[in-house]
């Protein structure tokens, strides 16, 4: 399996292809060859079951709407659409527009149902406020809803982000995180 090489040219691929011959969008080409978002080479046609394993371990398989949505990122679209599947059963939609609104809707329903605690540190109670932690994000501390870090990033750095690779990008170039704590996901 070849990676890529950072150290030489390569070409960012936006958005990410995917198609039915390939088991995991591609973020960058380099030398013709097409790479997933954790730099491992994608051979069109056939499967590698290390680069699925790496975006979402098995054990941390997502088991609220919430965390699904989180983590929708890092999950091929055949998966995701499998554990929202999964999650909203006979409901759930055909189209990943309509399956992200009706998670974003099971999700708001879930907080609402759940008891909120009362936060004991001070990053548990800027959560509470609705307030990103940029840094704790960037270094893979905390995980929020991409769409949320989006916002905060725009509102701070007044940048628009597609991608977490990018927002990645931003927060070191900004000297939020360095790149050696930077989170890989």
């Amino acid at each position: 399996m070849l990676r890529l090489n950072r150290s030489r040219p390569f070409g960012k691929v936006t958005p990410p292809l995917q198609d039915e011959t390939m088991d995991r969008p591609a973020y960058y080409e380099q030398d013709g060859r097409l790479f997933d978002q954790f730099d491992c080479e994608i051979i069109p046609g056939r499967a590698h079951a290390a680069g699925a394993q790496r975006a979402m371990p098995a054990g941390d398989a997502p088991e609220s709407a919430a965390a699904l949505l989180a983590a929708r990122e890092t999950i091929p679209w055949p998966q995701f659409k499998r554990r929202a599947r999964h999650l909203l059963g006979d409901r759930c939609p055909a189209t990943k527009a309509d399956i992200i609104a009706a998670l974003q809707d099971a999700a708001a329903t879930q907080a609402a149902t759940t008891v909120p605690q009362p936060p004991s540190t001070a990053n548990e109670a800027a959560d509470a406020d609705h307030t990103i932690d940029l840094a704790a994000w960037g270094r893979g501390q905390k995980n929020y809803v991409f769409g949320e870090v989006r916002r905060a990033i725009r509102q701070r750095f007044s940048a628009v982000v597609n991608t977490t690779h990018d927002a990645v990008d931003l927060l070191i170039a900004q000297r939020i995180v360095t790149a050696q704590e930077a989170r890989r996901d």
